[in-house]
């Protein structure tokens, strides 16, 4: 996604370079389920990454922000004093 948006709009975003933890790390495998119409096999890995990086204002603005898909992921953003 960052490589996406520097290339088609000219920003400078980084790539983030510090993971401080990966936690709650859990393997699923829920087989085939239906989705309008297509079918979807739930099956991976689910965990929490913690990192100590600065997030640009403008992520959130085109669409990177609590609870958006991306690249098959979901990203939460939240305050590291937050629970």
């Amino acid at each position: 996604m960052v490589k996406y948006y520097n290339d088609k709009y000219q920003c400078d975003y980084r790539f983030l370079k510090v993971v401080s933890s990966i936690t709650t790390i859990k393997n699923i495998n829920e087989g085939n389920i239906s989705v309008n119409t297509r079918k979807v096999n739930k099956k991976g890995y689910i965990y929490r990454v913690c990192l100590d990086e600065k997030l640009s204002m403008n992520l959130l603005t085109i669409g990177v922000g609590k609870f958006n898909f991306v690249g098959g992921g979901k990203i939460a953003i939240k305050h590291k004093n937050e629970s």
